[in-house]
């Protein structure tokens, strides 16, 4: 985490066990906020946002879950 509080876009990935495309994909659609910075207005982002997001769209928290959990669902046999 930075100086100013904010995580980094492979940060904020991490938290949410989400690919870094989809955190580029909901700050693009207005889903998820963040605060650009630097002269490349690279993306931070506030753990409060990140727990706000959490909550509105029922993401399991991997920090409260456990590591993979979402991903830990069962698969159908395969087929031949």
């Amino acid at each position: 985490m930075t100086d100013e509080g904010l995580m980094t876009l492979d940060e904020a990935a991490a938290y949410l066990g989400v690919a870094k495309i989809s955190l580029r994909r909901w700050t693009r659609d207005g889903q998820l906020r963040c605060v650009r910075v630097g002269k490349r207005r690279d993306r931070r982002f506030r753990r409060a946002d990140l727990d706000a997001y959490i909550r509105a769209n029922s993401l399991p928290n991997p920090k409260v879950t456990g590591k993979g959990a979402a991903r830990k669902a069962k698969r159908s046999p395969r087929c031949g």
